[in-house]
């Protein structure tokens, strides 16, 4: 491995741990190649560290910047610390972000590869830096591994070539086709046609983009708005024309390794071999019996999958202060009810990166975003670049305030953040007859996005739509909006710590300044138990920041911000439980916690069960899709990606006079979805 002369160790001492935060000297082993030999799907012990509050902290030394994508956490997931699964976070933050090889050759082994003769952030200069594209950019997309109809795209039957992964990127999207079982068939059908959009013109492009942002909303429960872009673009032109300009878009990719696995089972589509490998696992969980069956579904140690969100630059914001590429996203097709592309530079605002190591079946979570997602009406950032609160506003994190009830085995559980663990309030008041539960009861009105003014906008904040994919109907109703004041759980210490030594190495290796922007929000690296919350921040492996890992900008809603148990849908409604919901009621099974993580039987646990965890965040939430039979993949789990989701023309906001002096002005959230895999992917975390 060659590293840049330049390169110089950063190391960044703290005077005091004050909140409890280790800083282990033990990240020497970052260094080595070594990588923990544990059983490929048994999780090693998990260890949680813990440290006193005014213990000495040791020297950290963040390890040398490389394009290599670390295999494992160094001693394994299960005994590491906070410290030491953040510099696992952003080593594959960097590798990942790596310039890419040049690809598009069945068998060349390039695709998703970085350039090694390349310095981090070489894609970030030239004339054609918009389509120098990075290691994760190069993934597949889902389309490109589920396709709508068809065999995935450049497939060839030959795992020699990886089943032809190499391939350049081609979106094939349709509606499958069924037989008389209800199994998908393949080819199963005809590819819809997706035309470039016009007035005003989209150029067709022959070779799409590789970043394919075809998700507008976060699995059909809401969709985000960046309050700092305008709702409406003067002038529209090729290279700004946008139905929804605050609208943030996103997509999903997996490497070659899970390709390769999808590919070699040839479970692109949903045939009676996928079923019957998704079934025996889901049967084996539901009834805790271990193990499953064989056939079933499980992804090899090195499975990577991402999600990102892209948004257009704001009037006045700089290139040279994001990552920016070439997008293709989609509109609606003029008056029809069918989407077009369109193909612009916008830039990247967060990454998702989870990662199945071989100490850590459950998949490592981590999160990073832009340094200014979160901001105050007026537009100044609530966090600096390493995640210290600077300008956060008082109050709830949401405005409006939620509370959310739950029922529990007794009367009612109520959540926030003041209660992670939820505290047992007794009946909900006030509680007229036939009420709803669970309930969110909002605090005060609706956010006004406009704050009254109109235009111009004079709220800059980010703010979401709650909606239901599933029948269209938009809950709460079209223009009322939730904005975002500030994180239910704040970024720890720790990962401050990490990060402002991740940002002193990449600027004495000589990273475009632009990465100094990027910070790690929280890394999951082992799962827990609701009850093993530690609201005192002296077990900093059990946080509650860390068991509610979310993005602000990929999770923003409130189910997702503070995701725990199941996320269920009976009746229309999101709702989430730490109890288990049976389908047909709506009501709690008290006997039945809502279990998410599945793994092997440790030493308290009979050997014919799973050690099962009810776990919180991103982490719980993929862990649905366990449950379900897709070992935490979501994108396995909604199987052919039949259309792109699209975005309409916003309706025109209402006048100052029409509502009485009143006038919150989001977007409409009428968009086009594929709603057949959002009910799969509803399913999935409602764990049926």
């Amino acid at each position: 491995m060659k590293f840049d002369t330049r390169f110089r160790k950063f190391v960044l001492t703290p005077l005091l741990a004050v909140a409890g935060i280790s800083v282990a000297a033990s990240l020497g082993a970052f260094y080595s190649d070594a990588v923990a030999k544990a059983a490929p799907h048994k999780a090693a012990p998990l260890k949680p560290h813990r440290m006193g509050a005014f213990a000495q902290a040791a020297p950290y030394t963040f390890p040398p910047i490389s394009y290599q994508l670390p295999a494992d956490i160094p001693g394994g997931a299960g005994s590491a610390t906070i410290t030491q699964a953040a510099t696992f976070a952003w080593q594959e933050f960097i590798a990942l972000n790596w310039p890419a090889a040049p690809t598009g050759v069945v068998g060349s082994g390039t695709r998703g590869a970085p350039d090694t003769t390349q310095k981090f952030g070489a894609d970030s200069s030239g004339p054609n830096q918009a389509s120098q594209f990075v290691v994760w950019e190069t993934y597949r997309g889902k389309v490109e591994t589920f396709p709508g109809v068809g065999n995935p795209p450049g497939y060839v039957n030959n795992a020699s070539v990886d089943y032809g992964f190499d391939a350049g990127p081609q979106y094939v999207y349709g509606p499958r086709s069924t037989d008389s079982n209800g199994y998908q068939q393949n080819p199963g059908g005809t590819p819809i046609n997706v035309p470039a959009c016009q007035n005003p013109a989209q150029a067709p492009v022959a070779t799409p983009s590789y970043v394919n942002l075809d998700e507008i909303t976060q699995i059909g429960v809401d969709s985000m708005f960046a309050g700092i872009l305008p709702a409406s673009v003067s002038g529209p032109s090729a290279g700004n024309a946008n139905a929804q300009p605050q609208l943030i878009r996103f997509l999903a990719k997996g490497n070659r390794n899970f390709y390769d696995y999808v590919a070699a089972n040839q479970y692109w589509y949903q045939g009676q071999a996928f079923a019957t490998a998704q079934q025996n696992f889901a049967k084996a969980a539901v009834s805790n019996i271990y193990p499953a069956q064989s056939p079933n579904i499980v992804l090899p140690p090195g499975t990577v999958l991402a999600k990102a969100a892209w948004r257009p630059l704001a009037p006045g914001e700089s290139a040279a202060n994001f990552h920016t590429k070439t997008v293709r996203f989609y509109d609606q097709n003029g008056g029809a009810a069918t989407p077009c592309y369109r193909e612009q530079t916008w830039a990247l605002i967060a990454l998702h990166i989870i990662q199945k190591t071989p100490s850590a079946p459950y998949f490592i979570f981590a999160t990073f975003e832009y340094t200014s997602n979160i901001l105050n009406p007026n537009g100044s950032p609530v966090e600096d670049n390493n995640g210290a609160q600077i300008n956060a506003p008082p109050g709830d994190g949401m405005d409006p305030a939620v509370t959310y009830y739950a029922p529990s085995k007794t009367a009612y559980t109520q959540y926030n953040p003041a209660n992670p663990k939820g505290v047992n309030v007794g009946p909900v008041p006030p509680s007229p007859p036939n009420l709803p539960v669970p309930l969110v009861l909002p605090g005060r009105p609706y956010c006004q996005v406009a704050e009254n003014a109109l235009p111009p906008a004079t709220n800059l904040r980010l703010y979401y739509q709650e909606l239901n994919a599933d029948t269209s109907a938009p809950v709460p109703p079209a223009n009322n909006g939730i904005c975002v004041n500030k994180r239910y759980f704040a970024i720890p210490t720790a990962i401050q710590q990490v990060n402002a030594a991740a940002h002193a190495a990449l600027q004495a290796y000589g990273a475009p300044p632009l990465w100094q922007n990027y910070k790690l929000v929280n890394v999951q690296w082992q799962p827990f138990n609701m009850a093993a919350i530690d609201t005192t921040g002296g077990n900093t492996a059990r946080l509650v920041s860390t068991y509610s890992l979310a993005n602000s900008v990929v999770e923003t809603d409130n189910s997702l911000q503070q995701f725990f148990g199941g996320l269920f849908a009976p009746g229309d409604t999101f709702f989430k439980s730490a109890l288990e919901i049976d389908p047909v009621s709506g009501t709690a099974i008290p006997s039945m916690p809502a279990y998410n993580i599945y793994l092997p039987p440790s030493g308290t646990v009979p050997p014919a069960q799973f050690t099962r965890t009810l776990m919180g965040g991103c982490m719980g939430c993929h862990g649905r899709a366990q449950k379900t039979g897709t070992d935490f993949s979501f994108t396995l789990g909604g199987g052919p990606v039949a259309t792109p989701e699209f975005a309409v023309p916003a309706t025109p906001p209402p006048t100052l006079e029409a509502l009485g002096g009143t006038a919150p002005v989001p977007a409409d959230v009428t968009a086009g979805f594929d709603r057949e895999r959002l009910k799969k992917l509803h399913r999935a975390l409602a764990g049926y």
